[in-house]
């Protein structure tokens, strides 16, 4: 088989964002697609056919995977458990919505995989009944089976009860009668279970001619699936229906001189109103236009015409803010800025926050940094939080000429372990759209304990009507000039040796 590295073609489902353990949803609309169009799935169809056509990778091909019940405390583990009540009643839920997608033409698999346990066929059994024609058969493969070892519920059974149960199933020949992989003292590790994976996607590459092809798989095949294709990890909780991934592959020999473009920008719904980190704050408040405006230009022609760079740092202390000592402090036009920010501001941030960024005349004097970045489409900034020991709390951000999106991402999940399995208590991503003229003020736990960062592309993908609750749309980016201002930590503005 050809060595190859697999990708993602991205734009049609909104799992392709990732979500952490027990955010997946289980069954989401249109099994998640975007788009919610009566004609969606001829749509979909029609791009899929447009990528193998065009695309200079080996193919495109879609890959149906999910995990399947396990049974709780009160039920026996193993070996190879059959299907409980709760895990069958999902799978019913499964075939239900594949009926109702079918009315809006869904795409059915040509080729459908399967793990060899239990649990899994019988789930199979359940979702396609009536979905396939009778004449179509599964095939049980070997490195579909759940991460093995030690757990007595991922020992499968004989090769030959799965031919007697299940007698409208076909079973590769590499599967042999008794399971040799399991191990009751050794558990497999991620990049076993990555390489059983890719043996599968290699075959379907090397062999299968379908376009749609489905897996029946479980919670450790699904990671898998997502790490080999270098996808957002989007943790379904158990039980959970699978969704449909476009990906395509790539020879690595081939893979230096070919790209292989998708054909829609990332397809994350942005929000545009602040989620729920504390001490995140973006005010329903825009900056006139005259004044914006007028600061566009000024910069502009101060510091970026005719120049190439795209970042200028400014500093001036409080003193000047307060029409003291105006010579050495920040420029006229930035210091108008944040007086108008002030007043703005006011009413729409607790008031430990507001003294916090504008502090009255007699407080102490500090020193404060201006920072003026340009991004053009396609451009942005890395996720990362401003550094620990140069600058304080409390960070402003003012949008200008465009919006944009800006990713929120916690520096460390809250994680506890859970049955053996890393468990992120609540979200740790949050992607938001910053109108143009807007204001974002961080401080707290969004200074501290998450990054902020810019993905470089053309244009976003955000929630519709003025909450983001609306459908979502593209909406193309523009040439941006940010404003942020944050205070340096005492010490930080000294530069260079002391005097002698």
């Amino acid at each position: 088989m050809s060595q190859r590295s697999y990708e993602v073609v991205e734009g049609f489902f909104v799992q392709e964002g990732g979500a952490c353990y027990g955010l997946g949803e289980a069954l989401p609309p249109r099994f998640g697609l975007i788009d919610r169009s009566d004609g969606r799935w001829k749509t979909f169809r029609q791009k899929i056919d447009q990528l193998n056509t065009s695309s200079p990778a080996d193919n495109v091909a879609e890959a149906k995977y999910g995990t399947e019940e396990k049974g709780d405390g009160e039920l026996i583990w193993g070996p190879d458990p059959e299907l409980t009540m709760l895990g069958k009643d999902q799978a019913k839920a499964a075939h239900n919505a594949w009926k109702k997608e079918r009315k809006f033409d869904i795409p059915i698999p040509g080729k459908l995989y399967c793990s060899p346990l239990t649990r899994a066929i019988h789930t199979n059994k359940i979702t396609f009944d009536s979905i396939i024609p009778q004449s179509q058969r599964t095939m049980v493969i070997e490195n579909l089976r759940e991460t093995t070892g030690v757990h007595t519920c991922d020992k499968r059974r004989t090769r030959t009860y799965i031919e007697q149960t299940f007698p409208d199933f076909d079973i590769e020949k590499e599967l042999i009668e008794k399971d040799k992989l399991w191990d009751p003292e050794v558990r497999e590790t991620h990049p076993e279970i990555d390489a059983r994976m890719r043996r599968v996607l290699d075959m379907i590459f090397d062999k299968d001619q379908e376009q749609f092809i489905s897996f029946t798989a479980h919670g450790g095949i699904v990671s898998a699936v997502l790490r080999v294709t270098n996808h957002k990890q989007y943790i379904l909780p158990t039980g959970a229906l699978r969704y449909l991934l476009p990906m395509y592959a790539v020879n690595d020999a081939e893979s230096s001189d070919s790209e292989v473009d998708s054909l829609f920008d990332e397809p994350q719904i942005a929000i545009r109103t602040a989620p729920p980190i504390p001490g995140l704050f973006v005010p329903p408040i825009r900056l006139p236009l005259e004044l914006a405006d007028d600061i566009v230009q000024q910069c502009m022609s101060l510091y970026f015409d005719g120049r190439d760079i795209n970042q200028i740092m400014l500093f001036g202390r409080t003193a000047s803010e307060h029409g003291e000592n105006m010579g050495s402090g920040l420029p006229t036009f930035l210091i108008t800025l944040l007086h108008r920010l002030a007043e703005l501001l006011r009413d729409h941030l607790p008031e430990k926050v507001h003294e916090m960024l504008f502090p009255p005349k007699d407080a102490p004097q500090r020193a404060r940094q201006a920072i003026l970045n340009l991004y053009h489409p396609g451009e942005g900034i890395s996720p990362h939080v401003d550094l620990l020991k140069r600058f304080d709390d409390g960070i402003i951000g003012v949008s200008f000429g465009s919006g944009c999106v800006m990713s929120f991402e916690r520096v460390k999940c809250q994680e506890e372990e859970l049955f053996g399995k890393t468990v992120p208590l609540d979200r740790n991503h949050w992607d938001l759209y910053l109108e143009e003229r807007s204001v974002l003020v961080l401080s707290e736990d969004a200074r501290y304990d998450w990054t902020h960062g810019i993905d470089g592309k053309q244009r976003d993908f955000v929630g519709g009507g003025v909450d983001g609750q609306g459908e979502p749309e593209w909406i193309e980016r523009g040439t941006r000039l940010s404003i942020t201002f944050r205070w340096l930590l005492p010490g930080a503005d000294i530069v260079g040796e002391p005097d002698p």
